[in-house]
């Protein structure tokens, strides 16, 4: 039998060469970044087999969903996707389904998850542009394959790994027929053993196969299956971790991925047992490579056992006392504050707990003269600190996301005066202190000039956009705040709004509106959001009397009995969109 040794050597493009030997190796894992495998086993006459490429890259981690954004996981989003890349991702997992007009997005299913993303159900799948008009976790821009294409293009380092509840094989058709020109950036999954050739023959050229389908394991049969193939890896969920599999594929020089791994030592623990890499939602590259896999500061989780420092809190004098894993010795440590001694810097800061503060340690080899001299150290750990009531918050940045929350809102009236220092908009700033405004996206509003936010249970709830792309805004806390005596829902799902001591009714998902005798259809119909009522702008100026203005995500109701022109409309909207820039 003819074997290739090849070198599989990460993010590095090198001219490697075959070497024919006669003698059959079985090599594993080699160190971090370097694989050596055996060559599948093919005919020595196969066209194939004398085409096999000598080298291969792989990644140690893999974006699952594309990873996280703002602590949402898997949402594989745009905002996920720029946020994986600007993390150091070169391989990014997506789920991909199928629009109700045959166009590919990236949605995990459309019944089981479906309300986790999207907040809802749907009676069929959505449209292409309805898909587009939704917010993921509603408040992330949903991704297609258009605007994956665009993203690919500003980023040729990038891979995508598919992942699909959908007919896969025709999926993968799809991608290559409508983008052959981007088929050589995707990885396929495949899900059973009769998929390959399908896949294989429509030019995919490095194929995963992912077991998690697999009820049983017939190990003889995998193995030779993926050798014989040629089968680029072998991704084992954490059903099969028990049974050995990862380091028995390893062992014969199959490259191995697990998943779900959302913590370094979990990743630790996976690439000791033979596996090359994981998917994760929540690590990222500089975790698991390089020196920020073997130094970062530790806390310690509820058993008591120390784990990778995420979000902790403690006074200021404890903040050196903080452990530090990997190997100290011969290391010095320098503790600085936003680039200042940290004593010092400690002593002036301010509570401020949305003020981010970057702290940094670094470390200096002292094993040698010549290491001491060094003109920089050789890491440096990064973090942020916060101050509240005394006690520092310590985060891994990657955390900083939290801070948001935290932050003070903009003031109304000192955003208008900023952008009008002039009085030409006087008008224009008085209607808007007046008006109740809010946008797509984000979880707070403004009524008559004072800020609140949405909330659903303990999270921020975002005003969302309809299928139809109009923004809807949480019914209740909107007519609340406009005034209404009480809005209620039944068990028919019969909504009751009562203002002005009138009452209007409206059902879930209908198109009428009813008040006293009279009756008025509705484009945007009441909806479910996480359990929520949702209306729009047309909805809401019926019920209260109000006259409104969308445009650009944002809605606008106006003071009562307010009447403006379109130029003052365009005015109104360019500077209600200044309190949601950030």
């Amino acid at each position: 039998m003819k074997i290739s040794l090849r070198k599989y050597i990460k993010n590095t493009l090198v001219v490697a060469v075959a070497v024919a030997i006669a003698t059959t190796l079985s090599l594993g894992q080699a160190a971090a970044g370097e694989q050596q495998l055996d060559g599948p086993k093919k005919d020595s006459n196969s066209e194939s087999s004398q085409t096999e490429k000598a080298l291969r890259p792989y990644e140690k981690l893999i974006a699952h969903g594309a990873g996280t954004v703002e602590g949402f996981p898997t949402s594989s989003s745009v905002d996920a996707m720029k946020l994986a890349i600007q993390n150091g991702f070169k391989w990014i997992e997506l789920d991909l389904e199928f629009s109700s007009d045959g166009k590919i997005i990236m949605l995990h299913d459309w019944d089981r998850t479906v309300t986790t993303y999207l907040g809802r159900k749907f009676d069929k799948p959505l449209s292409l542009r309805e898909f587009n008009n939704q917010l993921i976790y509603g408040r992330f821009e949903a991704l297609t394959f258009d605007k994956l294409t665009k993203i690919l293009d500003e980023n040729p380092q990038v891979q995508i790994i598919t992942d699909t509840k959908e007919d896969n094989v025709k999926l993968l058709t799809k991608i290559a027929e409508t983008y052959p020109q981007y088929i050589k950036r995707i990885i396929p999954q495949i899900y059973d053993y009769n998929e390959f050739d399908s896949v294989a023959a429509l030019g995919y050229e490095d194929i995963i196969f992912t077991l998690y389908m697999q009820n049983t394991i017939n190990y003889s049969k995998l193995l030779n299956f993926v050798q014989d193939k040629g089968v680029y890896a072998v991704t084992i969920d954490k059903n099969y971790w028990i049974k050995g599999l990862p380091e028995k594929l390893s062992r014969d020089g199959v490259t191995v991925y697990t998943h779900p791994v959302d913590t370094i030592e979990e990743a630790q623990e996976q690439f000791a047992k033979g596996a090359y890499g994981v998917y994760s939602s929540d690590l990222i590259p500089a975790e698991v490579a390089g020196w920020g896999a073997d130094y970062y500061l530790t806390q310690e989780d509820s058993k008591g056992a120390p784990i990778k420092l995420t979000d902790m809190e403690l006074p200021d004098s404890q903040l050196r006392e903080i452990p530090i894993h990997g190997n100290l010795t011969d290391k010095a440590l320098s503790y600085k504050l936003d680039g200042q001694d940290l004593e010092t810097q400690l002593a002036e800061l301010e509570d401020s707990p949305s003020q981010g503060h970057q702290l940094t340690i670094e470390l200096w080899d002292t094993k040698s003269k010549a290491a001491a001299k060094a003109p920089q150290p050789f890491y440096t750990m990064t973090y942020t600190v916060t101050k509240n009531k005394g006690q520092l918050r310590v985060l891994d940045t990657k955390y900083d996301y939290r801070l948001k929350e935290l932050k003070e809102l903009p003031k109304l009236k000192d955003v208008l005066a900023e952008a009008d220092k002039n009085n030409k908009d006087v008008q224009v700033r008085e209607l808007l202190a007046q008006a109740f405004i809010a946008k797509a996206g984000n979880y707070y509003y403004y009524n008559e000039g004072q800020n609140g936010s949405y909330w659903v249970g303990d999270e921020l709830l975002a005003a969302q956009r309809s299928t139809s792309g109009n923004v809807i805004v949480p019914l209740a806390e909107t007519l609340s705040q406009l005034g209404a005596d009480s809005v209620t829902m039944d068990k028919a799902k019969y909504v009751y709004m009562v203002m002005n001591g009138q009452k209007t009714i409206s059902q879930v998902y209908g198109n009428y509106l009813h008040r006293g005798v009279a009756n008025s259809k509705l484009s945007v119909p009441i909806s479910l959001y996480r359990e929520k009522t949702m209306g729009g702008g047309e909805l809401i100026a019926q019920v209260s009397g109000r006259t409104y203005i969308e445009e650009n995500g944002l809605l606008i109701l106006l003071p009562e009995d307010c009447r403006i022109s379109s130029k003052q409309a365009e005015k109104l909207i360019e500077m209600a969109d200044l309190l949601y820039k950030d």
